[in-house]
């Protein structure tokens, strides 16, 4: 570069302005990767102008770095391009100073405007402006794409048949909390007291007219459900929760109440009052109390009763918190999805309804568990229980229910049956399990006793027996005393459409029951003379009374809710839980009459349900009902039911109608009764009929029965009948039963039947069979009946033999035999084989201090 001082206070040329012009108006329009790598190219410009400066006025980087109080490294990063500069300012400074040392430098019209510091000022904070532009493209991209991605998940929400909604939105009768006894007024007529109830807060929503919420008494499973829920909540996890005991026990209303708590804010000075002694509550109300609402301005609503509440009439309100802010609970601000039925919980599943933060209730699950769609609901439910949290399920089942869904498969003849894998596998491993019991305690009801004001909680007091509050409360007792009560026409003839409903129920018709079975079954359960006396419009009568509400709540039976949407299913009804729990008690070891089973064969379709029926009605020893419902349900996609009622037939003597029953069922697809048949009459001790039936399973395609009686005669001492099944099992191509027994004789110590044994599974096909028989000749000194055992196996595709032998030959320190063996195992085929003579050869060189070679392994070297 030549050096003229007379030039360097010469004005940029045209050619420069130029430049300069075309460049801002660059600035603004380029993405900002492009103009950070033009800034950091032209920083490489001004390190080379820098460097090409003689060394007598060329700034150093340590005194450039001096100069702005920056790190001399730093600076080497920024003019090298391999930094974007931090500050403008100090950038600027730095190109000034080499511009300065440059002053005598003859310098071109880009040059000069490359060391411009204002210029660099401008295009710093041009490259900003384009990042900010572009990270805000960026931004406003993804914020598309979630309201995108949140739009279509809303409206697949919405599209559920049992949508997700806020928690605080629920209230306790949308959450199925069974309506109340109004006590010593009508329900429709019920009002809030003055002040609310001690123990429940009203919300932002009302109950349908005439539905009761009573006051609520704590009891010790409140207590474990709310730390169960809490923790479950805190650690961020999905979580089971499930609340069992039994019908009308109050399961249902402690999981809202628990919820419902764990929703509202929470405030220090409710934390301390905990620890406080607590005063007489005040007088509560019937008046019907939903989930409270989180917004602020329900908060201020209802700060004035809320202080009431806790204060007893005086002290500060909801709204005047002395000073501190409410804190969130548990779980304020969560979902609920309640889906009603098994299809609606998978459709949730399938559309990811169970998000992070929600409450899944699923209540009555025992029902939901045991519907067709049960098995795979478990299974979806297991998968999610293992997904993102926090996310609680909680589930509440019948006690019966839950020790019959979570308990083993019985001991059957039917091996691998398990109708409830996933299902006792949700339940045995839930977070947490709570209890109910059935009835309250003695501290429990002298709590009850101090809530004089609430008149359901007094009408329920006064009638119940047994501590049986809950129940009294959701109108069981009255319900059982009107079905009880009824013996002459016509309320007798809705007793009997209630008694077969119990029947149905208790022997495994669970579903909505037909109108038309009721009817069909009714007469069975009727008198001659009241059949008699019954007129033309009997049935619509006693349905209509049988649908009566008890102290206007609950009905024997039930409507049933249309799935798909309003209104109810015409032509089924449900019978009341509290019903069918007093059924299932009362009516225990009572056989339903003939017109029963066959009204259930006529009306039921669902081949579950029939199948029950059918064991059911065996059980009772209506044997053709039972088969007439097994035909049912066989053709209803059920075959397996011939196999469960055919294994009863045989366990009661009745071995002609097993057999019919086992063909019915090979006929129908399923193989494998004839070899249960089998197992059954061996145990009975008839060994002929079980070895003819276990040749029938044979040949319909189930040998493993031949060889389960092969090892039962074994064990009983039947040596000849052992050895003889063992024969008819190879025969028909199953060698491991031939393999097995020789397995017995040879542990016995009857070397001579076991190698006999092991030849006849050899020449089945056993290559078990085949390295064993020749281990045995190995054992027994014959060395070359050994060999040629092994020589025949490998031509038949079993090199494994060879190995096996030159492995004993190894263990009696016979190497060269035993590498001879090796390397006929390898040519054979055995890919294992090479490895192991490499490490014989290894071991032998090892091992031995000389060696000659001449057992055809290497010497040492």
């Amino acid at each position: 570069m030549a050096r003229d001082r007379s030039a360097s206070t010469a004005p940029p040329s045209a050619v420069a302005e130029r430049l300069e012009r075309a460049a801002a108006e660059q600035l603004e329009s380029a993405a900002a990767a492009h103009l950070e790598a033009a800034f950091r190219a032209d920083l490489q410009r001004v390190e080379a102008l820098r460097q090409s400066l003689p060394a007598a006025e060329r700034p150093s980087l340590r005194e450039l770095a001096a100069h702005t109080r920056r790190g001399h490294n730093t600076l080497n990063n920024w003019l090298t391009g391999r930094a974007f500069p931090a500050d403008a300012d100090v950038l600027a400074e730095v190109v000034a100073r080499i511009r300065q040392s440059a002053a005598g430098a003859v310098l071109g019209a880009e040059d000069t405007a490359l060391l411009d510091p204002h210029r660099w000022r401008e295009r710093h904070a041009a490259v900003n402006r384009a990042r900010v532009r572009d990270a805000e493209e960026l931004r406003r991209g993804r914020q598309a794409a979630a309201d995108l991605t949140g739009a279509e998940d809303q409206a697949r929400l919405r599209a559920l048949p049992d949508p997700p909604r806020r928690l605080d939105l629920w209230t306790a009768a949308a959450l199925r909390v069974h309506p109340s006894i109004s006590g010593d007024r009508p329900a429709e007529n019920a009002r809030p007291d003055t002040a609310p109830s001690p123990a429940v807060a009203p919300g932002s929503r009302a109950h349908p007219a005439g539905f009761v919420l009573p006051a609520y008494v704590p009891r010790p499973h409140d207590d474990l459900l709310r730390e169960a829920l809490t923790a479950a909540a805190a650690a961020g996890e999905p979580a089971l929760v499930v609340v069992r005991g039994g019908s009308c026990t109050g399961k249902t209303r402690a999981a809202y109440e628990a919820v419902r708590a764990l929703s509202h804010e929470t405030r220090a000075q409710d934390q301390e009052a905990d620890t406080a002694p607590r005063r007489r509550p005040a007088p509560p109300s019937p008046q019907t109390r939903p989930l409270p609402g989180p917004t602020s301005a329900h908060v201020q609503e209802q700060g004035g009763r809320e202080g009431e509440r806790e204060g007893g009439g005086g002290g500060h309100g909801r709204g005047s918190c002395g000073g501190r802010e409410p804190a969130p609970g548990p779980l304020t601000g969560w979902n609920l999805l309640f889906p009603r039925t098994a299809a609606s919980a998978l459709q949730a599943l399938e559309a990811r309804a169970f998000a992070p933060r929600t409450v899944v209730w699923l209540d009555d699950a025992h029902q939901l568990l045991a519907d067709p769609k049960g098995e795979p609901l478990a299974a979806g439910l297991l998968s999610r229980l293992a997904g993102p949290g926090p996310l609680i399920v909680l589930a509440t089942l019948w006690e019966a229910a839950f020790a019959e869904l979570s308990a083993p498969p019985r001991e059957s003849a039917f091996a691998g049956q398990d109708p409830h894998h996933h299902a006792r596998a949700l339940l045995t491993g839930a977070t947490a399990v709570v209890r109910v019991p059935p009835a309250f305690g003695t501290r429990e009801l002298r709590a009850l006793g101090a809530l004089g004001g609430d008149p359901a909680l007094a009408a329920a007091r006064r009638t119940s027996r047994d501590g049986k509050i809950t129940q009294t409360l959701a109108a069981g007792l009255p319900l059982v005393d009107r079905y009880e009560s009824a013996e002459e026409p016509p309320a007798c003839y809705a007793r009997a459409l209630v008694t077969a409903a119990m029947d149905a129920c208790r022997l495994g018709w669970d579903a909505p029951l037909p109108d038309a079975f009721l009817r069909a079954a009714a007469p069975g359960y009727l008198s001659a003379e009241q059949r008699a006396a019954a007129g033309a419009d009997w049935f619509p009568y006693a349905l209509d009374d049988a649908r009566t509400r008890v102290q206007r709540v609950v009905a024997a039976l039930e409507p049933v809710a249309r799935a798909d949407g309003m209104g109810i299913r015409p032509g089924v009804s449900r019978l009341a839980d509290y019903l069918d729990a007093h059924g299932r008690a009362g009516r225990e070891g009572i056989d339903p009459p003939e017109s029963f089973w066959a009204a259930a064969a006529d009306h039921a379709t669902r081949p579950g349900h029939l199948a029950r029926l059918s064991r059911e009605a065996e059980l009772r020893s209506c044997h053709a009902e039972a088969e007439h419902l097994a035909h049912r349900a066989a053709e209803a996609g059920d075959p397996q039911v011939y196999g469960a009622l055919a294994e009863l037939r045989e366990r009661g003597g009745d071995r002609q109608g097993a057999e019919r029953l086992a063909r019915s069922a090979a006929e129908a697809g399923d193989p494998y009764v004839h070899a249960a048949l089998a197992w059954l009459a061996e145990r009975s001790g008839d060994p002929g009929r079980a070895e003819r039936l276990a040749r029938l399973a044979a040949n319909a395609g189930d040998p493993d029965a031949l060889r389960d009686l092969t090892e039962s005669r074994e064990h009983s001492g039947d040596q000849e009948g052992a050895e003889r099944l063992a024969r008819l099992a190879a025969t028909a191509g199953v060698p491991r039963c031939a393999y097995r027994l020789a397995a017995l004789r040879e542990r016995a110590g009857d070397r001579d039947a076991a190698a006999r044994l092991y030849r006849l599974a050899a020449d089945a096909g056993s290559r078990h069979a085949a390295r064993r028989l020749t281990e045995l000749r190995e054992a027994a000194g014959d060395r070359l009946g050994a060999e040629q055992l092994a020589r025949e196996a490998a031509e038949s595709g079993n090199p494994r033999c060879y190995s096996s032998l030159a492995w004993m030959r190894e263990r009696a320190g016979d190497h060269r035999d035993a590498a001879r063996l090796y390397r006929l195992a390898a040519e054979s085929g055995d890919g294992h084989a090479p490895r192991r003579l490499a490490e014989l050869r290894s071991r032998v060189d090892t091992d031995t201090a000389e060696h000659d070679g001449d057992d055809g392994l290497p010497a040492p070297g």
